[in-house]
Formats: C-alpha cells, sequence, structure tokens
C-alpha cells in the first residue's frame, strides 16, 4: 500500500485500486466478467461501502457504453443504496435496483433502433427474439423474462434452462411448439431461420400438464407471456389487470416513472466520444461532493446515507463459468450458436 498525493493503492485481485486516502479497502467482493469490486471503509464517517473497477473500461466499445450507462443511471436513481437488485419493505413493497444492463424505450420507433442494442437479458431469461435477430423489439422482451421467473417459481426450477444458445432455442421451440410461418418470416437471421423450418414439427405442450398442481389462473397468465411472437404476448398494462393479480392490483398505486432518463447517448458509437462524456459525468460529480465537505457522501440531489446502511454481502457476485450471464466479446462461438449469442449486434454488423 502507498500513499499517491492523497490518495492510496491498495491491491484488489492483484489489480491496483488507486483511492482517496479516506477509504481503507477491506476485502475483496468479487470478480467478475466485468470488473472488480470490493468493501471498503470511509474513515471519516464509518461507513462501508463498495468500491467497483471496470477493467479495460475503453478496450471494447461494450464497455465503455455500459459504463458510461451506469454512471448516468447512478446520477438519475441519485445513487445506488443497496447493492442488493431486489429491494423489499416492512409494505412488502418491492422494488427492482439494478439497471446496469437497461435499455431505453422511446415511443419512436426510430429512436429505438439507436437505444436497443448490445446485450440483452441472461441467456435463461432471454426472450426469443433477441437471439433470432428479429427486425426490432420492443418492452415485450421484459414480459417474456418475467414470465420465465414466474414458470421458476411455478416449477422450483429454471424453465429454459439452456447449456449454450442454440440449446436455448431448442428448448422454447420443444415446450412452446414451432412458430407459425408468419412468424418464421420476421426471424432477421437467415441461419437461424433456416435451422427452424428444417428442425420436425413440434407441438406446444399444455401447461397444465408441465405445472399440474398450479393455480389455472396463474398458467393463464403464463400462457400470455411466454407467447413466443413478442405481438401476441400481453402487455404489462393487461398483465397487471389479470385475474391471478387481482388481489395485488392497485391502479391507484402503480405509478409511472416521474421523470424521464435521457438516453440519448446511447446513440454514440465512438469510444473516444464516451470516454469524454464520462470524464464529464465524473467532473460534475466532483463538483458537486467537493463545494462542501459535508456532502462528500452525498450523491446529487440523494438524501445522506445513514449509519451502516450499506452492508457488505458475504463474497461476492463471481462470475464463474457455467453462469448464464453475457459475456464481453460476442460471437466467440461460431456458426448458428455465435448468431445466437449475438441477437441483433450479430445482424447489424
Amino acid at each position: 500500500m502507498t500513499d499517491l498525493q492523497g490518495r492510496k493503492v491498495f491491491k484488489v485481485f492483484n489489480q491496483d485500486f488507486i483511492v482517496d486516502e479516506r477509504y481503507t479497502v477491506t476485502k475483496e467482493l468479487g470478480q467478475g466478467a466485468y470488473g472488480i469490486v470490493c468493501a471498503a471503509v470511509n474513515n471519516q464517517t464509518n461507513e462501508g461501502v463498495a468500491i467497483k473497477k471496470v477493467t479495460n473500461v475503453f478496450s471494447k466499445k461494450i464497455l465503455a457504453k455500459r459504463a458510461l450507462r451506469e454512471i448516468k443511471l447512478l446520477q438519475h436513481f441519485r445513487g445506488h443504496r443497496n447493492p442488493g437488485n431486489l429491494l423489499v419493505n416492512a409494505d412488502c413493497e418491492l422494488k427492482i435496483c439494478d439497471f446496469g444492463l437497461a435499455r431505453g424505450f422511446s415511443v419512436d420507433p426510430e429512436e429505438n433502433a439507436g437505444y436497443m442494442t448490445e446485450y440483452v437479458a441472461t441467456r435463461w431469461y432471454r426472450a426469443p427474439e433477441i437471439m433470432l435477430s428479429f427486425q426490432s423489439y420492443t418492452k415485450a422482451i421484459d414480459v417474456w423474462s418475467v414470465g420465465c421467473i414466474l414458470a421458476e417459481l411455478l416449477g422450483g426450477r429454471p424453465f429454459f434452462k439452456g447449456r449454450d444458445y442454440v440449446d436455448q432455442l431448442n428448448q422454447i421451440l420443444h415446450i412452446l411448439g414451432t412458430p407459425n410461418e408468419e412468424t418464421l418470416s420476421r426471424i432477421g437471421s437467415s441461419r437461424a431461420q433456416e435451422y427452424v423450418r428444417n428442425l420436425p414439427y413440434m407441438p406446444k405442450k399444455p401447461f397444465p400438464t408441465l405445472f399440474p398442481n398450479a393455480n389455472p389462473d396463474a398458467l393463464d397468465l403464463l400462457d400470455h407471456m411466454l407467447a413466443f411472437d413478442p405481438s401476441s404476448r400481453i402487455s404489462v398494462e393487461r398483465a397487471l389487470e389479470h385475474p391471478y393479480l387481482q388481489i395485488w392490483h392497485d391502479a391507484s398505486d402503480e405509478p409511472d416513472c416521474p421523470t424521464t432518463f435521457n438516453f440519448d447517448f446511447e446513440v454514440i458509437d465512438d469510444v473516444g466520444d464516451m470516454r469524454k462524456m464520462i470524464m464529464e459525468e465524473v467532473f460534475r460529480f466532483r463538483q458537486h461532493v467537493r463545494t462542501d465537505p459535508n456532502t462528500a457522501t452525498q450523491i446529487p440531489g440523494g438524501q445522506p446515507p445513514q449509519p451502516n446502511q450499506v452492508p457488505m454481502p458475504e463474497g461476492g457476485n463471481q462470475w464463474r463459468a457455467e453462469d448464464p450471464r453475457p459475456q464481453e466479446y460476442i460471437n466467440q462461438g461460431g456458426g448458428l450458436e455465435g448468431e445466437l449469442q449475438g441477437g441483433l449486434d450479430a445482424g447489424r454488423r
């Protein structure tokens, strides 16, 4: 450990962490596909924090864009006050708080074409239109992912647990059956389209057979959420009004986000421009926190952190080779597997 102009250098997983001298690194938490995370303590406030270092951030466009997106989202949401992905309070209100791979959505289809690129969704929960390079994708991909989670809750295990992307597609087709000709014609990848056409016809498996003890209303909702064709999938609004969710549905307590996040940066494609935008975000943040020492631990517009509000988790989200998480580099595999893995990106290069 060495002092460096008011900073300290710590070794975390053999990587140099250069941090403000007020912080002391206490534990290595995890080493993932995109970066390294450690636990630290603010010696001035005795507050526990997590410090993340994104490695080789400017070596690939996808990494630079992801870092820029996370920084901007942190500013928009006024900080990330809990390292978990799901937050629940005493009233059983649930909030999703990890938006690292979130995508912007606009009512303008032309704007969406610029926003909706790169990796979206972990393999087991990835909608078929992403893998098959449909002309575009919509909010329906999130309905598919929630449907996969509902099926997992009903069955007690992941529903489409593909070993790779080809196997993922096969498992979906094995359950939902062969899509009709109109749906097949919208598959953007000619190789994937040919692959599906050459498979023997597969009928759809009835959900009551797969989940014999499940609530019929739950299976009806699941059937509408896991429609292979995204245009046939139920919308979020209609899903909330479904009889299965009736006892939880309260239209007066389901607000939309009051402020719109600016996703204009999604169309930026030059790593140098992204580097400049990241530096601008850092400069604005530093200006704010260094104006008054009392705000040093605040996020702009946010609330002061409470003592010990960020518990340090045991272990960490360490990436393992068998995990179905998106990888740094698309098309690592060749042929059909590479196309399904890359999805829309593979079709647009």
